[in-house]
């Protein structure tokens, strides 16, 4: 007996995807490994990050956002239904097209300290360190919208510390380039759920 094996579309090969649902070390670390695994693929042309993450350690996020500009190949991240904090950094900072849903939300804030305890517990060096990542953090998005560093800080001042931006005003902001999720004509993908 014969077995024959009909495709349409895209191979799977060529279709790496990655879920991030959350940034603590761990996930950062297997992010870094699935994303360099599938860029070294010589089939694969491009990377399809989905995010889709009320956030995380911002440590873990930068490590991310390192990889994803490293990587050889155009690493697209897809919002779907929410990218907060983190994840809206990860989102912005894509390396190729930065999608969005039109139903999902980016909700972006100046990074937080994460301590707990008493005021004595926030050195001056622990205070200065979380301004440098929020510095950092800030100057990466901004690089990759229309607004300035500055700018940034002051609209999600603006907003009670949390800017919540729907699709349409995250496009004109360029945080993403495309309102929509890419469409291919086979559902099943090489994932790494994360």
């Amino acid at each position: 007996m014969q077995v024959s094996k009909i495709e349409s579309g895209p191979t799977l090969e060529n279709l790496p995807c990655i879920w991030v649902r959350d940034f603590k070390f761990e996930t950062a670390q297997l992010f870094c490994q699935e994303l360099f695994a599938f860029s070294s693929r010589p089939s694969v042309e491009e990377i399809f990050v989905y995010v889709s993450s009320y956030g995380g350690a911002v440590y873990s996020c930068l490590m991310m956002i390192d990889a994803m500009q490293t990587c050889n190949k155009p690493v697209n991240t897809i919002v779907m239904g929410s990218a907060a904090s983190a994840g809206a950094a990860l989102a912005t900072c894509g390396t190729g097209k930065r999608f969005m849903a039109p139903n999902a939300y980016m909700h972006i804030h100046e990074a937080s300290s994460g301590m707990f305890g008493d005021v004595v517990a926030l050195t001056a060096a622990a205070v200065e360190d979380i301004k440098q990542v929020n510095s950092r953090l800030m100057g990466l998005m901004a690089d990759r919208s229309t607004l300035t560093k500055k700018e940034l800080v002051k609209k999600i001042k603006e907003n009670d510390k949390e800017w919540n931006l729907p699709a349409k005003e995250a496009l004109k902001y360029e945080f993403v380039d495309v309102i929509g999720v890419p469409k291919f004509s086979q559902t099943t993908t090489i994932t790494a759920e994360i």
